[in-house]
């Protein structure tokens, strides 16, 4: 089961501080305040890949920060994909010239030609699709089956579920043997992790948030540990 943390950014910070040992603050508010910065103590912990939120464009009204993402991008050698609105093959255009590896995208958001347009570009590879856990059906699956696209990012409007409905699973594997999934949400400590990676289904990678930020697993008392000895 691949781990992908996640951040939100919002007028070019993180949304969220790391919660240190006493007297570091100072180290995890630098790191909010520069994500360039973040990522790289992200990829020193080992993680492979990295899921950001840009919360200026999904749920303001300000549009994608390209300066912000390509700093960010040329600070790890790890994969980066992208949560961001998307509406035109262009904004797609300029997302990759910044160095995203992947975007996720919104099928109800973005025309038909506009995608196919990205797809036959940058290939269906390069493109995950999003669906709520409430819209996930077979005929919400096919908008994205029809382009080739394998992966799904299943989670919530807010990527802030707490807790996972593990019935849901079996949902999942009714409907869909096409699809590859990626869980954003409810897994929210390793008993969480353990419990999902023992259940047989298409979810082989889940991306976490806040608990991440709240050292809600056990390795990472390990890491502060470290963080805290260097400062």
């Amino acid at each position: 089961m691949l781990v992908i943390p996640s951040f939100e950014i919002e007028n070019g910070k993180c949304c969220r501080c790391i919660i240190g040992l006493d007297n570091t603050d100072k180290i995890y508010h630098n790191l909010q305040k520069n994500p360039q910065e973040l990522i790289k103590l992200l990829r020193k912990e080992n993680f492979k890949s990295i899921h950001i939120i840009d919360r200026d464009s999904i749920f303001g009204n300000s549009s994608f920060d390209f300066e912000l993402i390509s700093l960010i991008t040329k600070s790890t050698d790890v994969p980066v994909q992208i949560h961001t609105k998307i509406e035109s093959f262009e904004t797609c255009t300029m997302v990759f010239d910044a160095g995203v590896f992947r975007l996720i995208i919104e099928v109800d958001k973005i025309p038909d030609i506009e995608l196919a347009k990205v797809i036959e570009v940058y290939t269906a590879n390069s493109i995950c699709g999003f669906v709520t856990l409430n819209a996930l059906s077979e005929e919400y699956l096919e908008k994205y089956s029809k382009y080739g696209i394998k992966r799904i990012v299943l989670g919530t409007e807010n990527y802030n579920i707490r807790q996972f409905d593990f019935s849901i699973i079996d949902k999942i594997n009714k409907i869909s043997s096409f699809f590859k999934f990626t869980l954003y949400g409810g897994i929210n400590n390793s008993q969480d992790l353990l419990r999902l990676n023992k259940i047989k289904s298409s979810i082989d990678s889940v991306i976490i948030g806040n608990p991440l930020f709240e050292n809600n697993f056990p390795c990472q008392k390990i890491w502060r540990k470290i963080e805290a000895e260097l400062e």
